[in-house]
């Protein structure tokens, strides 16, 4: 067949480092520190890949160091980077992660947004300026993609005990029947 090795599949290579579990912290750390997010390297094909699937071998482990290391990835160029920082945040900053999470919900992509949306449901952080942007998305008239709307919606089921009001509000706007137009 071809000339060199076949490549080491990249989910195998995942769940190995999730199956070591908190005690791979340290080298998934030692390696997503030497990155830099926006550096040429890490936004080559191969430097994306590697960030995205370190960032996808991260256990729910609190360790605040390596948060703040990843919350970093969420400037990447890449998107599958900043989706898998985005999910990563909440099992090791835990509430601390709601200031990346908040800027997470205004990315451009809908992906990380909806990465951003089940982060804050994590870590109980569904309060008003999230409900405000949930409403954003399911009443704002922008188009919004099934995944992003189901995020946005889901996010609702952990709102604080302050922000149920307004989550009542959107719930209601977004269930009211849209009037046709014959045109």
């Amino acid at each position: 067949r071809g000339s060199g090795p076949e490549p080491f599949p990249r989910p195998r290579f995942v769940a190995a480092l999730r199956e070591v579990g908190k005690a791979a912290l340290p080298a998934i750390g030692e390696h997503l520190s030497r990155i830099d997010p926006e550096g040429d390297e890490a936004n080559s094909e191969a430097g994306a890949a590697f960030a995205e699937d370190l960032l996808r071998a991260l256990p729910d482990a609190p360790d605040d160091a390596l948060g703040r290391v990843v919350a970093r990835f969420l400037r990447h160029l890449t998107p599958a980077v900043r989706r898998a920082a985005a999910t990563g945040l909440p099992g090791l900053l835990g509430p601390r992660a709601r200031p990346s999470l908040m800027h997470a919900l205004d990315d451009v992509d809908e992906g990380v947004r909806a990465a951003a949306f089940a982060g804050m449901r994590l870590i109980h952080g569904v309060d008003e300026a999230v409900v405000a942007r949930v409403d954003q998305v399911l009443n704002g008239g922008a188009p919004a993609s099934d995944e992003l709307r189901a995020g946005a919606a889901g996010a609702l089921a952990e709102v604080t005990e302050s922000a149920r009001g307004a989550a009542i509000e959107v719930l209601t706007r977004t269930l009211r029947p849209k009037p046709r137009s014959v045109l």
